[in-house]
């Protein structure tokens, strides 16, 4: 009766078989799925490895920038600083232009003035001395000189024309030196 109940030999040995077959099965899937799961995890360890190189020079770049960004503020700053330099600069020599401007102005009014005054005294002083006896007599000396220069430059150009008046003058003289008039 006891092998009635219980399950034969062939049975069990059947049943262990399958279970182990199911088991073998269950075990090849796992292993398929734990493979596919390592390489899951292989390709997100590289993405993650590459996300933090990514993100390591994204922080360089970022301290770059910040140096850069602290750099160009500082030339700002500088810069800043030379165009206040500069304008200060430049109303300084504005107003010292504007100074020098009307210094010489005023230098050129008294130039004026001045030279207003020495042109009237000089022709006071020219007036004055035409008016003297020596200058009256050396203006007509002046003009006598002239007037004889004149006729030394007609007398001149006479004596070289042979048909001038000079010679011609001449020619009657010698003639009535030659041949007394008697009377």
């Amino acid at each position: 009766m006891a092998k009635q109940n219980s399950p034969s030999l062939v049975e069990v040995v059947k049943q262990v078989a399958e279970q182990q077959h199911s088991q073998a099965s269950e075990i090849e899937k796992s292993k398929i799925v734990l493979s596919q799961l390592q390489a899951e995890l292989q390709e997100l360890e590289k993405q993650m490895e590459s996300a933090l190189l990514e993100t390591k020079a994204t922080e360089r770049q970022i301290y770059q920038q910040d140096d850069d960004i602290e750099t160009t503020k500082y030339h700002c700053e500088s810069l800043e600083s030379q165009v206040r330099s500069l304008y200060a600069e430049k109303i300084k020599l504005k107003l010292d232009t504007e100074a020098a401007q009307e210094e010489f102005e005023m230098m050129l009014a008294r130039n004026s003035a001045y030279h207003e005054k020495i042109m009237a005294h000089k022709e006071r002083y020219w007036e004055a001395e035409s008016k003297m006896p020596v200058m009256l007599e050396l203006a007509k000396k002046r003009d006598m000189v002239k007037e004889l220069k004149t006729k030394k430059e007609e007398l001149m150009n006479d004596l070289q024309n042979p048909e001038g008046q000079v010679i011609k003058q001449v020619q009657v003289r010698c003639f009535y030196c030659a041949f007394p008039v008697v009377y």
